[in-house]
């Protein structure tokens, strides 16, 4: 780059930082718009600071309920079903997913709250692979125009901006070492830089140490500008075998998690089964449109267009119920979509470099303009947050700065209510208000041995239109009293104690 573009470059990531710093804080003051599973991180995170060591009484409480399937349960029979309860109010997430990573972002608890960092963490992933996407199409193609539009059709993705809203998980920081393990792998920039990544992907957890391995076997082999000899590659082969070794070891000896047994089909009639399913192939269809755009860029480097297809094919033939096609807020997305990206940037700009005509931009103004479309198809179909959603974080942040309520507010209110260490059954947004100051379960679990009960007030609420109303009798059943004695207006949210 001429010292013009690395200027214009340093600035934009200047102006990305300080959006990205922005729009983090003013997600965190929101506060009402976390679950459990951004309870069970902080939970985390804070219990290693504390030398607990990677144990959450949110993960017990959920997991639970999950493993035992209570989800399919309907809620006028859960609520009179004699559940089993969690072994203990605790339980370690390292026999889940190896999240070694959560150790080296433990001591910043000391600096900040636990749900801030996390954020910042999350949205800065994000930050983070649009200025690698821009600066990979400027290294290779010395075009801003291109670099921009490219950038414009990430940004645009609903992978990207899905992931921007949801919860944070490790899994998402994979999003910016996956994208930049890709770069130094392709252009062979630094063996020693490329170990250091590697091994941030090997803590991030053992599905990104799976997917890292094979980035590093087979993308070598996709660069056609660099030698393949055996003196070449064989450090990045070592690496990536290593890296596939570690992961499974892990997955065999270390971790206990029933998605590994039911995520991919067991069999062929088992996979043929699921492409039978209309709601599958409905999805799948959706999927392939949503990647398109990048795709399409992709297609300047057919051995990348093939190793996305590649990384990719666990979400097309896998299920979790819909969410790992097009559950945009989840993080099942989090190991194609960098991967998708780097093809992309390299495809297109690889492209760019073999034509001096218009013709160099045939690939780009049609994954912009699907792009848009894509975007405002999936507003639509509310598979996306409204444009209103998406831009509350920047209204709260403002909120903030002036002086006015949000969310820190109405968590300060809600953890008021209850006292230190009582225990609190509770639905997932009620987890996530109230883990910092009482013992929480997820609702009907543990509902004998809870002092307080804090649930939607419509839940109380018996007309015609709300058939899962608790009746008064199983509040008597469960010595609860039957009129709240503190409700949360901000939530519509009420507390109901012992009597």
């Amino acid at each position: 780059m001429t010292n013009n573009s690395k200027l214009i470059f340093l600035f934009s990531i200047l102006l990305l930082s300080s959006i990205t710093l922005i729009f983090s804080i003013g997600k965190d003051s929101i506060q009402t718009n976390r679950s459990a599973d951004s309870a069970i991180f902080e939970q985390v995170v804070e219990n290693i600071h504390a030398g607990r060591g990677a144990i959450s009484n949110v993960f017990s409480s959920t997991q639970h309920f999950i493993d035992n399937v209570y989800f399919a349960i309907p809620f006028n029979e859960i609520i009179n079903t004699e559940l089993s309860q969690p072994e203990s109010s605790e339980r370690n997430i390292l026999s889940f997913h190896a999240y070694w990573l959560l150790f080296l972002v433990a001591p910043l608890i000391s600096l900040f709250d636990s749900s801030l960092i996390l954020s910042v963490m999350h949205i800065s992933a994000y930050s983070g692979l649009l200025c690698c996407a821009l600066y990979t199409v400027l290294k290779v193609s010395r075009n801003w125009l291109a670099a921009c539009l490219f950038t414009l059709v990430v940004a645009m993705s609903p992978v990207f901006i899905g992931s921007l809203m949801g919860q944070f998980y490790p899994d998402r920081l994979f999003v910016l070492f996956g994208f930049i393990l890709c770069y130094l792998v392709y252009f062979r920039v630094n063996i020693l830089a490329t170990i250091s990544v590697a091994i941030i992907v090997i803590l991030l957890n053992e599905r990104a140490a799976l997917i890292g391995g094979g980035i590093m076997l087979l993308l070598p082999f996709t660069n056609t500008k660099k030698s393949c000899s055996a003196k070449e590659i064989s450090p990045y082969l070592i690496i990536g075998g290593a890296m596939l070794f570690y992961s499974f070891l892990v997955k065999t000896y270390m971790l206990s998690n029933q998605y590994y047994d039911s995520f991919l089909p067991s069999s062929f009639t088992d996979l043929y089964s699921r492409f039978s399913l209309d709601a599958f192939r409905d999805n799948l269809l959706t999927l392939i449109l949503v990647s398109l755009p990048l795709l399409l860029a992709c297609l300047g480097n057919l051995k990348l267009a093939f190793l996305s297809f590649i990384i990719m094919s666990p979400n097309i033939i896998g299920n979790v119920g819909g969410a790992e096609k097009v559950g945009w807020l989840t993080h099942y997305h989090s190991y194609y979509f960098p991967i998708l990206v780097f093809s992309g940037a390299v495809g297109y700009s690889e492209w760019m470099s073999k034509y001096k005509t218009k013709a160099k931009f045939l690939l780009i103004f049609p994954s912009v303009i699907l792009s848009l479309y894509i975007y405002n198809s999936e507003i639509t179909s509310k598979r996306l947050p409204s444009i209103e959603e998406q831009q509350k974080s920047f209204i709260s942040f403002e909120h903030l700065v002036m002086g006015l309520p949000t969310g820190y507010d109405i968590r300060s209110d809600v953890e008021s209510k209850v006292q230190l260490g009582k225990n609190v059954v509770t639905d997932e947004l009620g987890m996530a208000l109230l883990k910092d100051k009482a013992e929480v379960s997820l609702f009907p679990l543990s509902i004998k041995d809870s002092d307080y009960l804090f649930i939607p007030c419509e839940w109380t609420r018996h007309d015609t239109f709300n058939n899962s109303a608790l009746p008064l009798e199983w509040f008597k059943q469960n010595d609860f009293e039957t009129k709240f004695f503190e409700r949360i207006n901000a939530l519509d949210r009420c507390f109901y104690r012992k009597k």
